[in-house]
């Protein structure tokens, strides 16, 4: 583990050092940027480590002269981001990354920054606060492209039509997702009896009224929440759009403003108090007071037993069809007759595979409950090498095409870029 950060550290003060810190051939003059020898033989040490290759000295030159493409092509897109005055990097920015950068090397090589700044002093012979500055000045050149990416090629949108084209063209290239499975299932929410929800409610009022009076919202949640962060102040941290199963609660944190407050609301969890604590890109820092609404036990005792009983009298499609009809509170999956959507095996839940006996089709599985959420699954279909569809996967091909489209006029963008900016290769 050791040799690897090592290893890591290198690779970076080949990348971050100036020309000026370096005795070192120049083999790309972009602008008044240059590509120097050593960043290019980083480069291609990292993408030939990537692939697995061990390639011959021809085969090396070859790759040698594409990389350098590559990186000039780069260097065509932050010499233009540099011109645009539109396209700013703060080093708030950039002082954020960095700690996070950092705080990913300390956990992943489970060493303290005492260690870290020793390792970087005797391998490269320089100070943590060299080292931070350098990744610093890598990370906004990072930035940079992605701004002009964001303010170029952003609007490369594409529609229905576009979609449908794209897969007609490509549907035979596209890659096969491996071996995938679709479950149906029927979902059970347990509902808290009315005398928990009314103690509940009662409870989030009287903290409300607490936090009107200018006690302090870290306190209170220390003190009177039942959230898993409670003893953090109740502070959730980054929350991305579209990350969360609790809808009602994804909507409410994001129509609030940075320092807003929420009245008590309800999900199908408890009762939630949100303030926001900040917004970066399309997540929001969040800090909540959450009473919990649980159900009693007899009645999920209930439940699991139903349950039970429709796992032994549902064998088949239309059995299971029918147990979905009279007892699932899931819309979404009940207007699908239970049907959900195809996963591939890794992406299917430890929980949900370890509840099933063998995974075979046709098989159900125990109940499973999560939350106020009880739910029996049963294995619609499995196959090994599954192929995208646009019935199926309307929203991934929807993704690549996006993707595609958008590299193209990335592509397009650089080459115009590239006939007006002063290039010289010395390779």
């Amino acid at each position: 583990m050791k040799s690897y950060l090592i290893l890591f550290i290198t690779l970076l003060s080949l990348g971050f050092l100036t020309a000026a810190e370096k005795v070192d051939g120049i083999v790309a003059v972009v602008g008044d940027s240059v590509i120097l020898s050593s960043e290019l033989d980083a480069y291609l040490f990292v993408k030939i480590n990537q692939m697995g290759l061990k390639p011959d000295a021809m085969e090396t030159d070859i790759m040698r002269r594409d990389l350098l493409s590559e990186l000039v092509e780069g260097k065509v897109l932050l010499v233009n981001a540099e011109k645009d005055t539109n396209i700013t990097v703060s080093q708030d920015e950039i002082d954020r990354e960095v700690g996070r950068r950092i705080q990913g090397i300390l956990s992943q090589h489970m060493i303290s920054m005492e260690e870290l700044e020793k390792l970087i002093a005797k391998e490269q012979g320089i100070t943590l606060t060299k080292f931070k500055r350098e990744i610093g000045s890598q990370i906004r050149q990072e930035f940079l492209k992605q701004k002009v990416q964001q303010l170029y090629v952003a609007t490369a949108s594409v529609n229905r039509s576009d979609v449908e084209a794209f897969f007609n063209e490509y549907k035979d290239s596209l890659p096969a997702l491996g071996e995938s499975i679709l479950l149906s299932k029927i979902e059970v929410n347990l509902s808290a009896s009315k005398e928990v929800r009314e103690k509940a409610y009662s409870k989030i009022i009287s903290i409300k009224e607490m936090l009107d009076n200018g006690e302090d919202f870290s306190e209170l949640a220390k003190l009177h929440s039942d959230g898993p962060n409670a003893s953090q102040g109740g502070v959730l941290g980054f929350v991305s759009k579209g990350s969360l199963s609790e809808l009602t609660f994804e909507e409410k944190i994001f129509s609030l403003k940075p320092g807003e407050t929420s009245a008590p609301f309800e999900t199908r969890l408890g009762f939630h108090i949100v303030t926001i604590l900040g917004r970066k890109d399309q997540a929001v820092n969040v800090q909540q007071i959450f009473v919990n609404t649980s159900p009693s036990e007899e009645s999920v005792k209930d439940a699991v037993a139903k349950l039970d009983s429709i796992k032994i009298n549902s064998r088949t499609v239309d059995e299971f069809s029918k147990a979905v009809t009279l007892y699932s509170t899931d819309e979404v999956s009940k207007a699908q007759k239970g049907v959900t959507k195809w996963m591939t095996m890794s992406e299917l839940d430890p929980k949900v595979k370890g509840s099933f006996d063998t995974l075979v089709v046709g098989n159900l599985s125990s109940p499973l409950r999560n939350g106020n959420i009880l739910t029996l699954f049963r294995i619609h279909d499995i196959q090994e090498n599954r192929k995208l569809t646009l019935a199926d996967d309307w929203n991934n091909i929807a993704q690549i095409a996006q993707r595609i489209n958008s590299q193209k006029k990335l592509r397009e963008l650089v080459s115009k870029w590239q006939k007006e900016t002063f290039i010289d290769i010395r390779l």
